[in-house]
């Protein structure tokens, strides 16, 4: 099924947002034009600029290289979004040619509508990305991308690891950390940097560890302590930052469970009063069949979804088009619907321009 990237700047009026007399300036190219070379600034296109699609039977290969006058830095490439058809051809290479060892992955050509970036690595001393693109002549009427081209510090990969947890996680890939309220749990994490040195060192000592812990506390340090007061279900997060101010490409979250106080129950028929020195008699179950004075029954309590979730959505110069973005809530659970309008206590946006 083909979806079509829309391109338009103030598509939330009826969510009570107004936009007037926004203008943006910058130099727009086209994979069509050629290399581009010493620029930090711009959008960059498909064949059709940003009101219109590609066209069939293209072969283009295009190499975009950072400004000299900033040294230490590649191109980054962000994507409003890319929308090619499935069988053309759309390849991003890590350097100024293309080499087979240097591609980039494929699994950005997901992203229809969808917010991405790609940069070149600290190990490309270019700082260079090249581009190849082909189509062909089926499947077309697809809206090709828009980019936005910026120069950035030339980042070494950085990957976020828990070592270790007490109590453990369960199971270790993607399980909770269980607890009782007042429960003190440890949590710690190292950076794995695979390109350490090439461009810069790169270390734990060097680096800076911030943990937001999901109860409005954060915290920082390779090893941290937390107590949760309250029951109900929490989300740690990790960022690890680096000494150039590059961030950890993995997502590394895990959940706590903090156990919510059970609810005792008593008998009705048990004497209500109750004199010095005389004695009482009370038995106990779990089960509410099962002959007992005192019925201990578990409470729930529920994981609640952050205040907010945000993205960057890039808008080039455009007048009468549309711009879309999605945001991702994976914090309900597999096949929760919103049955009832109801339910939905409140939405709220905030919208912040910077270019």
């Amino acid at each position: 099924m083909k979806q079509t990237l829309h391109r338009h700047l103030c598509s939330l009026l009826y969510l009570g947002v107004f936009c007037s007399g926004l203008s943006l300036s910058a130099q727009t190219f086209l994979i069509s034009d050629g290399d581009i070379s010493g620029e930090c600034a711009g959008s960059f296109f498909d064949s059709g600029g940003q009101n219109a699609g590609y066209g069939i039977n293209e072969d283009f290969t295009i190499s975009i290289c950072p400004n000299l006058a900033f040294p230490s830095t590649g191109i980054r490439l962000s994507f409003a979004g890319i929308d090619v058809g499935a069988t053309d051809l759309f390849e991003i290479y890590d350097g100024p040619t293309v080499d087979p060892a240097t591609q980039f992955d494929g699994s950005f050509l997901a992203n229809v509508n969808q917010a991405f970036a790609i940069e070149a690595t600290a190990n490309n001393t270019s700082g260079c990305l090249t581009i190849v693109f082909q189509s062909d002549d089926t499947d077309e009427g697809n809206t090709g991308w828009i980019a936005t081209i910026s120069c950035v510090a030339a980042c070494q990969p950085i990957e976020a690891v828990l070592v270790g947890s007490d109590p453990m996680v369960s199971p270790p890939d993607t399980g909770y950390i269980d607890v009782c309220p007042g429960q003190e749990i440890t949590l710690e994490a190292m950076g794995i940097y695979p390109q350490n040195g090439n461009s810069y060192t790169q270390s734990d000592a060097l680096s800076r560890f911030d943990w937001v812990l999901g109860d409005g506390t954060t915290t920082v340090g390779p090893s941290i302590r937390h107590t949760y007061g309250q029951p109900g279900g929490y989300n740690i997060q990790l960022t690890i930052t680096d000494t150039m101010g590059c961030r950890n490409s993995n997502y590394l979250s895990r959940r706590v469970r903090v156990s919510p106080y059970p609810i005792f129950d008593l008998d009705d028929n048990l004497d209500p009063t109750i004199c010095a020195d005389q004695q009482l008699k009370i038995t106990s179950s779990v089960d509410a069949q099962n002959p007992a004075n005192l019925t201990v029954s578990p409470s729930t309590q529920t994981f609640s979804p952050p205040g907010f979730i945000a993205d960057t959505v890039f808008l080039p110069d455009g007048t009468g088009t549309s711009y879309f973005s999605s945001l991702l809530l994976n914090q309900f659970e597999e096949g929760a619907t919103l049955d009832n309008v109801a339910d939905l206590e409140s939405l709220s946006l905030n919208m912040e321009h910077s270019f």
